[in-house]
């Protein structure tokens, strides 16, 4: 119990903002494009993108390969109404209102890019893994760097996948906020 206390402690240390229980570590736009590249994209990919914020991973997305097709999930409203109104005539791009932890896709996608919510990190990336990645498919993620020490089920399953499923592509410091994260690439 003193050790879950002790890790949830640290782990808000990773996190810069709360707001009605979401938090939001915004992905500067070098390292959305270094996410991006570390999909391996070939051409005419769809990619999903589970945790769109702001969108900044869509544009590198289209920044480097202006054929991919994006299916965006975000479950704040007004970063939906944002989303909405900045792609509203883009073809590539499809924005949908939900909780990504409660979705579930008609297909299987053979990419995926997402910046989680930190505090969620590990689990919205096994969700991520277990109901959206198709075979020979790829998953790149910017996670707390808590990953490497808090002991939950899930972060230790994360760890696990990553050991045997991924590998570590880079860690990430913020200084605004003070945070530090971690890219994670996961393949199937």
């Amino acid at each position: 119990m003193v050790a879950e206390a002790r890790d949830l402690a640290q782990s808000l240390k990773d996190i810069t903002l709360v707001r009605g229980g979401i938090d939001f570590i915004l992905t500067p736009p070098q390292i959305a494009m270094e996410m991006v590249a570390h999909l391996d994209l070939h051409g005419g990919e769809i990619i999903l993108e589970p945790s769109a914020g702001s969108g900044v991973l869509i544009d590198a997305i289209l920044e480097l390969r202006d054929d991919a097709q994006v299916r965006a999930i975000e479950m704040s409203y007004n970063a939906c109404l944002v989303l909405w109104d900045r792609y509203e005539l883009d073809t590539r791009i499809t924005v949908r209102q939900y909780d990504f932890m409660e979705w579930k896709p008609n297909a299987k996608y053979s990419r995926i890019i997402m910046n989680p919510p930190w505090s969620l990190d590990a689990k919205h990336v096994l969700h991520a893994w277990d109901e959206c990645l198709a075979d020979d498919g790829i998953l790149v993620a910017l996670v707390s760097k808590g990953i490497m020490w808090r002991r939950d089920k899930a972060t230790r399953r994360l760890r696990s996948l990553v050991n045997d499923e991924g590998e570590l592509c880079g860690g990430v410091k913020f200084r605004e906020p003070a945070v530090s994260g971690m890219i994670v690439k996961l393949y199937r």
